[in-house]
């Protein structure tokens, strides 16, 4: 296998570590005592490895540049569809981190922490659940910084929103790192715009397949009235305009069309998950030429380096079923040679 294609997997090994907290197991045991989880499929684990990179580069990032600009300044961590802070793949006992205890752990290896964090979610099982969670990583050394910075609101999305938005508007200085990962429309316009307003970073994860295709639903056979009010939140618009993005192109575009009138920069990520099954992370920044450039476009050709049913595996991988990702590529390799035109690993992953 050549060097090129080594690098981005032996780095994805380590992310799968960092989300199973391999270095720490008696940590990762002691928070999977609480028994409760968000289950999701394998495609999360993607995902979950391209928030991962950010924590700890955006706070080193503030704590070099920002703070000489700006003196005392607050910075926010905000996560919308937060979960319990654990998670499970249907099939596979053993947990994984959830986006708000990956930020956590995360972070706690930067220059400089978050002085808030906001965590939403609207179930309350989820919300007491973390809660328990955080205490529990609290009582060690590495991570005793988070105590009494982190808030969490058992609410919908949008309604946290305004209430973030609220609580923030009255610090002067202050700049955000923001995740909003909806199953599909569950975040409003309004309530994105507020958020998007802030100075500072945001991760989203856009469904624009699943969107594009409930649009070709609704054209060809209707949807419920619920469903089309729903849609016209999300995209800020009358039925009349939504109604013609009905292709996984056109929903990424109009989307991105309407974070960047509040942050010019915008770097969209395609996650391909197997089948015709894929997703992307949209990146965008207040800046128009951020400083930390550079590294999201090498994130974005690490995570779309991967395709096929590279997710799967990945998850036998993290749970000892499979060996090492290697093998996964050589698996394909040697199909590509007999199935398709393709002759190398390079070409079919280009």
């Amino acid at each position: 296998m050549s060097k090129t294609r080594r690098r981005p997997i032996e780095e994805l090994d380590k992310r799968l570590s960092i989300l199973r907290m391999e270095d720490k197991p008696e940590i990762i045991e002691r928070l999977a005592e609480i028994k409760t989880y968000n289950e999701f499929k394998a495609w999360a684990v993607l995902k979950l490895a391209g928030l991962s990179y950010l924590p700890k580069q955006y706070l080193n990032i503030i704590n070099k540049r920002l703070r000489q600009e700006y003196g005392k300044l607050t910075v926010v961590y905000i996560d919308l569809f937060a979960g319990s802070g654990l998670n499970k793949i249907k099939g596979y006992d053993k947990p994984f981190l959830g986006s708000p205890l990956l930020v956590i752990d995360r972070a706690s290896r930067a220059s400089y922490q978050f002085d808030k964090l906001f965590f939403v979610d609207k179930s309350r099982e989820y919300i007491k659940a973390l809660e328990e969670r955080i205490k529990i990583l609290s009582e060690y050394d590495e991570y005793s910084w988070i105590k009494g910075r982190c808030f969490t609101i058992p609410k919908d999305a949008n309604e946290a929103a305004k209430e973030i938005a609220s609580k923030l508007n009255k610090i002067k200085y202050k700049n955000c790192l923001i995740f909003i990962d909806p199953y599909k429309w569950q975040i409003k316009r309004d309530s994105l715009e507020r958020l998007l307003e802030f100075h500072g970073d945001v991760l989203i994860t856009l469904q624009a397949l699943l969107i594009a295709k409930e649009i070709g639903k609704h054209n060809s056979s209707g949807l419920k009235e619920e469903t089309v009010e729903k849609i016209s939140e999300f995209f800020g618009m009358s039925e009349s305009r939504w109604r013609k993005l009905s292709t996984e192109d056109s929903v990424k575009e109009e989307y991105i069309k309407i974070i960047k009138e509040h942050k010019p920069f915008v770097v969209d990520i395609k996650v391909k998950s197997g089948g015709l099954y894929r997703y992307y992370l949209i990146f965008a920044s207040k800046r128009s030429n951020p400083p930390w450039k550079n590294w999201i476009l090498r994130l974005k050709n690490l995570v779309e380096s991967f395709s096929g049913d590279i997710a799967e595996h990945c998850i036998e991988r993290m749970y000892g079923r499979a060996s090492r990702l290697d093998d996964y590529f050589k698996k394909q390799e040697k199909k590509i040679k007999t199935k398709t035109k393709y002759t190398t690993l390079d070409n079919f992953l280009n």
